[in-house]
């Protein structure tokens, strides 16, 4: 399954802007912006963790259907392929983010058990170094169900849920695998885009879709399976009448 968006991030983060400051001058006299609030109250520069690399599509491709399987439940392998402006920008991005998530580490540990919610998510967050094909990665894992392969390759970055899923998507990248915008549906969607679109998304469900009904035709099956028994013992119970 496929999934296309296109996104100005930037953009509505300056309408946020304008919007955070109407309603800050409003209530305290004081306007402040959304990037000065996250900026004073979080330490977090968002044009620097975000805005000046993340560019504005991203394409997503689903390796697997929903199944009986936990796994596929829990996490579908699938990739994401993000357009960023610039490699060297992106790179500086994900340092400043995992040198974030380091300092709130240090700052929870410091606080001696003042910040408990925040120590259970820090304990469930670890970054490592990666490599496959030849090409690194920052492993992120939260908690037991989220296991992630973040890469930037050139203009694109990787978000991968598994390691086949990233290889898949280096494969996208380098020519060797299709990326899954083929469609008649991919290519209608794209030639209707108005030139000044803020936002657009695509999705091709059909494979999610017949995932779910044999999920659902096989649990049904087995409930017949297993209704049949129960049925032929509960004819077999003597009863007698209450005197």
């Amino acid at each position: 399954a496929v999934q296309g968006m296109g996104f100005d991030l930037r953009a509505w983060v300056d309408w946020l802007d304008g919007l955070t400051a109407d309603v800050s001058g409003a209530a305290m006299g004081s306007p402040m912006t959304l990037r000065e609030l996250a900026r004073e109250e979080a330490g977090i520069d968002l044009d620097l963790l975000l805005l000046d690399w993340l560019g504005g599509q991203a394409v997503t491709s689903q390796f697997g259907t929903i199944s009986t399987d936990l796994r596929d439940l829990v996490a579908t392998p699938s990739a994401s392929i993000l357009s960023v402006t610039s490699a060297t920008a992106a790179e500086a991005g994900l340092d400043a983010i995992e040198a974030a998530l380091d300092e709130l580490t240090s700052t929870v540990a410091a606080a001696n058990g003042d910040l408990a919610d925040l120590q259970g998510f820090v304990d469930q967050v670890a970054i490592r170094d990666g490599e496959a094909l030849g090409v690194p990665y920052r492993r992120v894992q939260i908690a037991p169900t989220t296991d992630l392969r973040v890469a930037v390759v050139g203009d694109r970055m990787i978000i991968a849920t598994t390691l086949d899923a990233f290889e898949t998507a280096l494969g996208v990248l380098d020519g060797t695998r299709p990326d899954g915008r083929a469609s008649a549906g991919w290519a209608a969607v794209s030639a209707a885009l108005p030139n000044d679109a803020s936002g657009w998304s695509y999705g091709d469900g059909g494979a999610p879709l017949a995932g779910l009904t044999v999920m659902v035709t096989r649990s049904l099956a087995q409930s017949a399976k297993l209704s049949d028994p129960l049925e032929a013992a509960r004819a077999k119970v003597i009863t007698f009448p209450v005197v």
